[in-house]
This record gives C-alpha cells, sequence and structure tokens, in this order.
C-alpha cells in the first residue's frame, strides 16, 4: 500500500493498526527486504565447574557486592541476569541483611561464659527472673534496608550481619518490666533523665519496688538489667543492695537473650501498622496502649525459649544468633 502512494496514516486507519507500526514495518522491509522477525540468538553462558567455584567463592567473601560488580570479577561479557540464575543454583539468594550489635572478642567471650553458666537452667528458673530493659526511638536512624547475598544457612553469621551502634540521637525513653507473665508499668521518660539519682526517685521507687512488691513480697526472685551506667552507678548499685535486691550478672552487648527485646519488637510492629503516631504524645499514648493490649500469653513463650537462646549462644561460641 505504501508503495502505491497511501499514507501511513491512511493505510494504519484500513487496516486498524496505529502509524508509528506501520511507519516500522515500511522502515524494516525497505532495509532488510523481508518484513518477517529475525530468529534471536539466545547467548548461554556455559558454566564450567571451575565458573562455578569462582562464583560460589566470590559470593561467599564478598556478600555485599552488587550482581553487576560479581559479574565484571567473572566475564564482563556475561549479563546479570545469567550470573543470578546461576548464584540462586548455587543456593545464594540476595537477602536483607539481619541487623545486630556489634560483639567484639571480649563480648562473645562473656555471652560464651555466661551462656555456660545458665546452660542447665530450667524453664522454672528463668521465670524466677524480673525481666527489664529500655526502648529508645531514634531520630535519623538509618532504616535503609541492606542486601547481601547469602545461602540459607549463613543468616546470621557474622560477615552477613549490619552491624548496629548505639546513638545519642533519642526522641523518647520508656522503661518496661515483667516477672512470669505479670507485666508492670510502662514509664516513659525525657532522655535527658541520665542521672542515677533521677533513676532511682522515678523507676526504681516509683515502679520497680512496688512491682516487686506485688509479684512476690519478700524479692525473692533475681533482677535483670542490661548494665547501662545509670545501672551500673554506685548509687543504684547501694540502693539494690539496701532493698536486698539481687541481680544477675548480666553480659554486655546480649538484647538477643533478653526477651523483653522481642516485646519491643512486637511493639514497634503493633505501634507501626496499629496507631501511625505522627508527634511525640501520639506516640507515647500508642506505647501505653499497645503494652495494655499486648498478651501476657506471649511472655510465657518468651521466657520458655530461654534454654533454646543460652544454646544458640553456645553453638555460635558467644556470636549472634537468631533471637
Amino acid at each position: 500500500m505504501a508503495t502505491v502512494g497511501m499514507t501511513h496514516t491512511s493505510i494504519g486507519k484500513r487496516l486498524g493498526i496505529g502509524r508509528t507500526t506501520i511507519s516500522v514495518v515500511v522502515a524494516q522491509e525497505a532495509a532488510c527486504r523481508t518484513v518477517a522477525t529475525a530468529t534471536r540468538t539466545v547467548r548461554h553462558w556455559k558454566a564450567s565447574v571451575q565458573d562455578l567455584c569462582q562464583l560460589q567463592l566470590v559470593l561467599e567473601h564478598n556478600p555485599w557486592m552488587k550482581l553487576a560488580e560479581v559479574k565484571d570479577q567473572l566475564a564482563p561479557s556475561i549479563s546479570t541476569r545469567t550470573v543470578g540464575r546461576r548464584a540462586h543454583e548455587l543456593g545464594f539468594n540476595n537477602r536483607v541483611a539481619v541487623k545486630k550489635p556489634f560483639l567484639s572478642d571480649t563480648h562473645k567471650e562473656r555471652r560464651l561464659q555466661f551462656a555456660k553458666e545458665h546452660e542447665s537452667w530450667t524453664v522454672d528458673e528463668w521465670r524466677n527472673i524480673l525481666w527489664t530493659d529500655e526502648l529508645s526511638f531514634e531520630i535519623g536512624k538509618n532504616s535503609r534496608q541492606v542486601k547481601v547475598w547469602r545461602d540459607s544457612q549463613s543468616k546470621f553469621a557474622a560477615k552477613n550481619l549490619v552491624l548496629t551502634f548505639k546513638s545519642g540521637c533519642v526522641l523518647t525513653m520508656v522503661w518496661g518490666s515483667f516477672f512470669g507473665n505479670k507485666k508492670g508499668s510502662l514509664v516513659v521518660f525525657p532522655p535527658c533523665q541520665h542521672k542515677a539519682v533521677e533513676f532511682i526517685e522515678k523507676i526504681y521507687k516509683k515502679h520497680l519496688i512496688p512491682f516487686l512488691t506485688r509479684v512476690n513480697l519478700n524479692h525473692h526472685l533475681t533482677l535483670m538489667e542490661d548494665n547501662s551506667p545509670i545501672q551500673n552507678a554506685c548509687a543504684s548499685k547501694a540502693f539494690l543492695a539496701e532493698k536486698s535486691i539481687r541481680k544477675i550478672e548480666w553480659p554486655a552487648q546480649s538484647p538477643d537473650l533478653n526477651p523483653l527485646e522481642n516485646v519491643w519488637f512486637i511493639l514497634k510492629s503493633n505501634i507501626q501498622q496499629l496507631y501511625q503516631p505522627r508527634t511525640v504524645p501520639e506516640m507515647h499514648e500508642a506505647l501505653q496502649q499497645a503494652w495494655a493490649d499486648f498478651p501476657t500469653s506471649t511472655l510465657d513463650h518468651l521466657v520458655e525459649s530461654m534454654p533454646k537462646r543460652v544454646s544458640a549462644v553456645i553453638k555460635a561460641e558467644g556470636g549472634a544468633t537468631r533471637w
């Protein structure tokens, strides 16, 4: 039709095809003397055993590397999609890296020592612990997800973790406690209150002691604290000693051993999904409501997991665990 003087628009109207498509077909016929679609050649990377071994080594030693960079280390002519397929065949997947606290050799040694000392503890013995912890909300915290190449067995390997460090950019803090399946008060306090005297007055005297008395009149239980500077202050230690309150020797950088950390995670998730606070007062209100609604049955399950947590620390030789 184009050869007899019809415009591309006229041809398109007659055939019910867009003008652009007609133009492409006419141009192809003029250049190739045919309108047939050319047969596409598929390039396959015939990876040898040596190639696959090299790919595995690259992914194991460079889990943070982007797929394009992995490709360049192997053979630049290979497509990234092909390298990705071969990586999947080897059992590697690009997963979001787990965030865990930084653990020095000293941290690992003390965590392992603690776990071995409590390896024989029963669930009933763990139920005799009064668990406490603080939760901080931070401003400017990097929430970007980082991905790594790993297999299904190396999720918590040190090389595949995003290590976190404590920050001073705190918006607000809360303190909570539980014993068995009984919850204490959730206390909201300004982040500027970092003095032991204030902590004793507003936390120990006003909330810890009344809760202790309510759950165990004679204080025949053991207190767990994460040894923050406030709690390690001489005044704080003296106050607890005066009240004959025993403390369990807790290893630093061990949130995976504290069931309250799991409570905080669930609490934060519930607040984001159900309440979505936009101001500090709204956040405080949401925290109190989420704490009040938190099921006590979950507290039982968390304490029952303590023997498994201890075993996991021993298996990891003091390193990070899935908890």
